[in-house]
């Protein structure tokens, strides 16, 4: 029996991607708070000004490991995970 395959829509990813994006706001604001403004006592977050912080470090390996790593092991981010779309896989687009 073949098994049904249909791929997901356009607000099915955009609602993953969002999710991804909340997710690394997240982590960024966090890593803001906890380490360039209270370990460093410096202002040096996206939103601040042009230095470079560590809450640029953290959203830059937020973005190798979620969606690059991630996506390409398991077919899924966070984001596309935590709003259901099912994994990707190679071997049925064949």
């Amino acid at each position: 029996m073949r098994e049904e395959w249909r791929p997901a829509g356009f607000g099915d990813r955009w609602f993953g991607d969002l999710c991804d994006a909340v997710i690394g706001l997240a982590i960024a604001g966090l890593a803001y708070l906890l380490i360039d403004k209270a370990l460093l006592h410096t202002r040096a977050a996206f939103l601040d000004d042009a230095r470079f912080g560590a809450t640029h470090v953290v959203l830059f390996v937020w973005f190798l490991w979620n969606l690059t790593y991630l996506v390409g092991a398991t077919g899924q981010s966070w984001g596309r995970r935590m709003a259901g779309e099912p994994p990707r896989d190679s071997r049925r687009l064949g």
